[in-house]
């Protein structure tokens, strides 16, 4: 399977950023001597990270957006007190936590972010905890349900409906896993998944058309459809016939496939000829 390929970082854009608004808490650890894409930046707080991280606990989630949007690496022992502050979160209006979760969201390194700081983000999302290191026990996945929903979330647009439907999208699937001999099945994750999405949404009181159709794409990521006017149709009616709608689920479901072993390269193909069709259907209005 061909998967996109990874941006290069900039230290020298981390650079430039660390200081201002809203990274102005935050400085590298050491400037290195010769600026190239393949090396992270090691960043770490400014003045004492308790007390930063006690007075303003969304600080915590700002070392986060550092790995998303620049891929920078968070000093060890930042990263520690960050773990050990981010119950703090708990303290902070829902909304700007959520404001904070979605930032990281569009990160062009958002994978690093997701999978490198997720003892942190669960203390914002909760929800998430038992995604992590859960093995999915089936050929059709070479990762674990975490590193699975990081890796769609990547290769996602960067918008609010695409991110945030990638990040939600498999939830559910620890609490509905169950084994039969060696292999792991996950019957019913999808409607899982939508009850917690909707914890989320609730919580972080996100706006309410955007998180009708972010539990839309939760809801159908999994369902099959037919490539075909009628199947493509169907589909769009349970959508509440917005075709840019499906649009997006196609988009989720492509990059889905794409965090999948190569078992799902049908997968990922039907997800071109689905959109194939609904171009044809709206050329043909």
């Amino acid at each position: 399977m061909v998967r996109p390929e990874l941006p290069t970082r900039s230290i020298d854009e981390a650079v430039a950023a660390l200081g201002k608004a809203p990274f102005e808490a935050w400085c590298a650890v050491e400037m290195p001597s010769v600026a190239t894409t393949s090396m992270r930046l090691s960043v770490q707080t400014r003045g004492d990270a308790h007390e930063l991280f006690w007075n303003d606990p969304v600080q915590i989630l700002r070392g986060c957006l550092l790995v998303s949007r620049f891929g920078c690496a968070i000093e060890p022992e930042t990263l520690q007190m960050m773990t050990s502050h981010k119950v703090r979160l708990a303290h902070e209006p829902a909304e700007r936590v959520g404001k904070a979760v979605e930032d990281l969201l569009y990160g062009s390194f958002v994978h690093d972010a997701l999978t490198e700081t997720v003892d942190v983000l669960v203390a914002a999302l909760p929800e998430v905890a038992a995604c992590r290191n859960f093995d999915q026990h089936t050929p059709y996945h070479i990762y674990d349900v975490w590193e699975h929903i990081a890796w769609v979330v990547q290769y996602s647009p960067a918008t609010p409906l695409a991110r945030w439907a990638a990040l939600l999208h498999d939830i559910g699937k620890p609490a509905a896993c169950f084994m039969e001999g060696k292999r792991a099945h996950f019957k019913g994750h999808a409607r899982l998944s939508v009850a917690l999405a909707r914890n989320v949404m609730e919580r972080f009181r996100v706006e309410p058309s955007l998180a009708e159709q972010i539990i839309l794409l939760v809801k159908m990521h999994d369902t099959a459809i037919e490539a075909t006017p009628e199947g493509v149709l169907s589909a769009i009616e349970k959508l509440g016939g917005d075709t840019e709608l499906f649009r997006s689920l196609c988009i989720l479901k492509r990059a889905d496939a794409l965090a999948h072993s190569d078992l799902a390269i049908p997968r990922l193909r039907l997800s071109y000829d689905l959109e194939r069709v609904l171009d044809e259907l709206i050329a043909k209005r």
